[in-house]
Order: C-alpha cells, then sequence, then structure tokens
C-alpha cells in the first residue's frame, strides 16, 4: 500500500470533518462503507489487495462530500461500470484526489497513468478517466 498517499487522504478527511476507522475486524470480503450523514467512513483495513486501500478512502470520502445515500436500495444496485451511477461518482471523485496528490511534485513530461493506475490498482475500464483528469490537472490541451 502506498502509506504516503493513505495518510494524505486521512489529512484530507479529517479537514474535510470526516471521521473515519479503520477496522480489522471486518472479513477480507468485507468491502468499505460510507455513512455520509454521519461524515463518516469505515476501511476494511483486512482487505485482500492492499494497493487498493488508498483508492477505497478516496472513493469513500467521495461519497460523504458528494452526501451521496449510500443506505438506499438503489445505491447497492448500481454498477461500476456505469457512467452515471452514484459508484461511478464516487470512482471519479476518488481519481480526482488521488491525481492531485500523486503528480503534485511530478512534472508533466514523468507524468506515467500506467504507473499511477498500477500503484492504486484503478480498474482499467476507468483508465480514459485518468487520462482525462491527468491532462485536466496539468492542463494540458488548453
Amino acid at each position: 500500500m502506498n502509506n504516503d498517499a493513505f495518510d494524505y487522504l486521512l489529512n484530507y478527511a479529517w479537514d474535510k470533518k470526516i471521521g473515519y476507522e479503520l477496522t480489522r475486524e471486518l472479513t477480507p470480503d468485507s468491502p468499505s462503507a460510507a455513512y455520509p450523514e454521519e461524515k463518516l467512513v469505515i476501511i476494511n483495513m483486512n482487505w485482500p489487495n492492499e494497493k487498493e486501500l488508498p483508492f477505497q478512502l478516496a472513493h469513500e470520502i467521495t461519497h460523504v462530500t458528494n452526501g451521496d445515500d449510500t443506505q438506499s436500495k438503489l445505491y447497492y444496485h448500481t454498477t461500476y461500470k456505469g457512467k452515471y451511477g452514484v459508484e461511478y461518482k464516487a470512482n471519479i471523485g476518488g481519481i480526482e484526489l488521488l491525481v492531485q496528490y500523486h503528480f503534485a511534485e511530478i512534472e508533466p513530461e514523468s507524468a506515467d497513468i500506467d504507473q499511477f493506475i498500477d500503484a492504486y490498482a484503478i480498474p482499467q475500464y476507468l483508465r480514459d478517466y485518468v487520462i482525462k483528469e491527468t491532462r485536466d490537472f496539468y492542463k494540458i490541451g488548453e
């Protein structure tokens, strides 16, 4: 896991007055969760792929900042690959947070999108958005 990115996101949450619980009491297949009304995220530290934890944290923080209704039945039926659902929007927000952190001290010519995707285990179907967000971050094409 990228501990520096994880710590950055914990500090970001704290600054936004979002509480967090990092737990080892969940089974490895239990997903992390967000409770926007309580301004709380719970991160399963037993998750089998540690590389995914910073992206999961960024994703859950985004649910809180977006004020998503994570308790509705509709929430549980949205697909991760849909480009309009609440989960997709949380993925986008998570990418935005990680891009701001990851590329902050990297010159544009050294930016490696594939390394970024691998470092945080970003799903490949989000690659086009990672490219767009990275270009926006560096203001490429303006």
